[in-house]
């Protein structure tokens, strides 16, 4: 009977652990547009509709498959991804621990949508299974977390690497108080290198060999020029407004737009979704100019409009010029690291089948207000899907020229 008993519970342990295919899959490393985060059209900054999501109400994830989806990928199961947890090398106390590990579990419950994500979505469209997708993305990442999110792939994968790795950050070393606490070309290119030469050192690739794709920088300006995204129509704080609008109003309610079903749902709005003029002040805030009407400024507590029409012309001017210089220096830094680890890994580790490129097409789309989600900042499923098409088609093209 002890034997049995035993016997049961080992099965029951087997079937509770994930199932690995060593060899095949693919994982994906970046930060929140490759989340799905912010992605659902329930995430936007209505208290009304947050406390539902908070509640259980609504759902970030999808019932059932969108239309869109079945135009890009015809009939399909969406299966969710291994969204991976952390490593245990990234363990330096219990209480850190535990805030770590509530923090993404709240953001894979509450933020982000990974189903409708470019990542899954490409992953999809190259005929891989839910369980052969791994997620090692986190929002709000900086490419200084690619080592982080590298060992978490080694980790789930017990040491074993996926055929396919696409490394993708998008916006958030464009993140700062100011534009000279942004990341520098010297510090992003080092740490890509970092990352992957972990990666290589530290995986066992699968007999065909690990392909590695870095995704290039995107022009993020249109999300601070585009009239048309500027002028894209969202639902925020009970009534419609713009995205020109609440930048000017730095993601905040007016006085008359705060009557809500649930006075509990106040105290969520301010911090949920999270303020892109509070985490991306070099990007959000400072309001766009209003062809319109007068534009200000605030000063360096955006508390009081203090700057005319004309300074804050420049002021926005500056930024928008120092932003398309690090974007710039950017796509120079990753290329850069392919060419290096091309040479350093036939040198170092010739026995190891690594491929590097580039993909540099995403540097060319330019985002409508549809492509935009609810908070301004991020892609809706439309903006998704479009990125999968772009990186799918180039992916291929790749694969033929090698």
């Amino acid at each position: 009977m002890v034997a049995l008993k035993f016997t049961g519970l080992v099965i029951l342990l087997a079937l509770s652990l994930p199932r690995l295919s060593y060899g095949k899959g693919v994982a994906i490393i970046g930060d929140s547009f490759s989340t799905g985060a912010a992605t659902s059209e329930h995430l936007r900054f209505d208290p009304d509709e947050l406390w539902d999501i908070l509640k259980g109400q609504k759902s970030l994830n999808p019932s059932e498959v969108p239309p869109q989806i079945k135009q890009y990928l015809g009939q399909v199961d969406l299966d969710p991804p291994f969204y991976l947890k952390n490593s245990s090398r990234e363990f330096s106390g219990a209480f850190d621990w535990m805030v770590s590990n509530i923090y993404r579990k709240f953001n894979q419950l509450f933020l982000n949508s990974e189903q409708y994500s470019w990542a899954y979505l490409l992953a999809k469209k190259l005929a891989y299974a839910g369980d052969d997708i791994y997620i090692a993305a986190e929002n709000g990442a900086r490419v200084a977390s690619i080592l982080r999110q590298a060992d978490r792939i080694l980790d789930h994968l017990q040491g074993h690497l996926p055929e396919e790795i696409f490394i993708f950050f998008t916006a958030y070393d464009l993140c700062a108080p100011n534009v000279n606490f942004m990341t520098t070309a010297h510090a992003y290119q080092n740490s890509l290198l970092k990352g992957l030469k972990y990666l290589v050192v530290n995986g066992t690739p699968p007999e065909a060999g690990v392909r590695v794709s870095i995704v290039s920088y995107m022009n993020m300006g249109h999300l601070l020029l585009n009239s048309s995204v500027l002028n894209k129509e969202v639902t925020a704080f009970a009534k419609t407004s713009t995205c020109r609008t609440l930048r000017q109003n730095h993601f905040m309610p007016d006085e008359q737009a705060k009557n809500v079903r649930n006075l509990e749902s106040l105290y969520f709005s301010h911090a949920l979704p999270p303020n892109p003029a509070k985490y991306c002040p070099t990007m959000f805030g400072v309001p766009p100019i209003n062809e319109d009407t007068p534009s200000k400024l605030a000063d360096l507590d955006m508390s009081k409009p203090v700057y005319t029409d004309s300074i804050g012309r420049k002021k926005n001017e500056e930024i928008q010029s120092a932003l398309a210089n690090h974007v710039r220096h950017y796509r120079h830094a990753s290329k850069n690291a392919v060419e290096h680890m091309q040479g350093w890994t036939q040198k170092h580790h010739p026995r190891k089948k690594f491929t590097f490129q580039v993909l540099d097409q995403t540097e060319l789309i330019d985002f409508q207000g549809a492509d935009i989600a609810q908070d301004c900042f991020h892609l809706s499923l439309d903006g998704q899907i479009k990125l999968s098409q772009v990186i799918h088609k180039e992916f291929l093209e790749q694969a033929k020229i090698k």
